[in-house]
């Protein structure tokens, strides 16, 4: 049995997804997105990709949203502006820290326009951010809600709930309960991602406003795009104010550790607070007596010292202060799997780099008392841990 299809010369295949493929027109230089035919039999499938090409046709004016242009019922498709490459794509090249803090800006100031015009997105994520003319712009609004409606898509496809790690508690339960507060969920984790390449590391300057974007309630979260960039611009122009670092600094001198110090040095990224402790007088003594007193914070510097403490080491002294952090946390209320890296932190400047004194805290350690599972990573043989 022979079958003649049909090929279009001016469609050249440039991407595909679980319910579209994505051409590039030859001929006009724009993207063809066109349902996969199976997916075009289901009239679910169908209602859902016409409503995202509206809800693009509804949000054209707003400089941030990829333009759409036309929509064809018969093939299933639509036509919008070609992207160059997804913030994906883009954030594989070395970014400074500046450019990562536009980066966000620009993308929590679209999704302010975007709350603010009574839509919501539900699945915002790197590879639907695309950079066009060196601005960047939001697409793929097939999970995409008009919050003025009574109704919405809903589907028993798990993979339609959003992308996993952007993806809200709620919404992971049930799509229809996502609302503006689940895209700040989405935009806390998006934030991460540009800030650290990973939408689950919080260790960057804008921890505090992550942590309060995804926190479990909803209520708890920053209610839309527009409270949140707002946090965001005041915690930056904080962040850039000299005068109030040097009195910050000042505080640490007097060993005046109230909230704001606090918040200042959690906000460090991993390698701003390594240098610190090895450059800053009085900063190490600061970072135990945070580690020690709230556990959370422990995670976070321990984190921040494992990821980055052997880049900021250039000679074999500037492991000790590392190592009596590490130190202090073993010896807290922290949770056993924070004690755990803290462990491999002293065996490794103590079995590997050699550092004596390290070796001298770990008997510390280990005369005071603590769980066999740790004494054995202190006791390990001298090879490189993992931090």
């Amino acid at each position: 049995d022979i079958r003649l299809v049909e090929i279009d010369s001016d469609l050249v295949l440039i991407g595909e997804g679980g319910f579209a493929r994505a051409y590039r027109q030859i001929s006009t230089g724009r993207v063809l997105k066109k349902l996969k035919p199976d997916m075009a039999l289901d009239e679910r499938n169908r209602h859902r990709f016409k409503r995202e090409f509206e809800i693009m046709k509804r949000l054209c004016d707003v400089p941030g949203v990829l333009r759409v242009y036309e929509y064809n019922g018969g093939s299933c498709s639509y036509t919008m502006e070609a992207g160059e490459k997804t913030l994906s794509e883009f954030m594989s090249t070395p970014l400074s820290e500046q450019v990562k803090l536009t980066i966000i800006k620009q993308v929590v100031a679209t999704m302010s326009d975007i709350h603010n015009r009574g839509y919501i997105h539900r699945d915002l994520s790197p590879t639907n951010i695309f950079v066009l003319h060196g601005a960047l712009k939001i697409a793929d609004f097939g999970l995409g809600k008009n919050l003025d409606t009574l109704s919405s898509y809903q589907t028993a496809d798990t993979n339609n709930y959003g992308q996993l790690f952007y993806c809200s508690p709620e919404q992971l339960v049930y799509l229809r309960d996502g609302d503006k507060r689940s895209g700040v969920f989405a935009l806390g984790r998006l934030i991460n991602y540009i800030l650290t390449e990973h939408p689950t590391q919080s260790t960057h300057r804008l921890r505090s406003i992550v942590e309060k974007a995804t926190a479990h309630d909803p209520n708890h979260r920053y209610q839309d795009a527009t409270e949140l960039l707002g946090a965001i611009n005041k915690k930056v122009a904080l962040l850039d104010d000299e005068s109030r670092e040097n009195a910050i600094l000042d505080k640490i001198q007097k060993r005046d550790l109230d909230a704001e110090v606090v918040d200042w040095i959690l906000d460090q990224t991993g390698e701003q607070l390594c240098k610190m402790i090895l450059s800053t007088p009085g900063i190490k003594d600061a970072v135990i007596k945070i580690a020690e007193t709230n556990e959370v914070n422990a995670e976070h510097i321990i984190d921040s010292i494992g990821k980055n403490m052997e880049q900021v080491c250039k000679t074999w002294e500037d492991n000790d202060p590392f190592s009596e952090i590490a130190k202090a946390v073993i010896l807290s209320k922290a949770t056993f799997d924070v004690k755990e890296r803290a462990c491999c932190i002293l065996a490794y400047t103590a079995r590997y780099v050699n550092r004596f004194s390290a070796q001298h805290l770990i008997d510390e350690v280990l005369a005071y008392g603590i769980d066999p599972m740790l004494e054995d990573i202190l006791n390990t043989s001298p090879i490189k841990p993992t931090l």
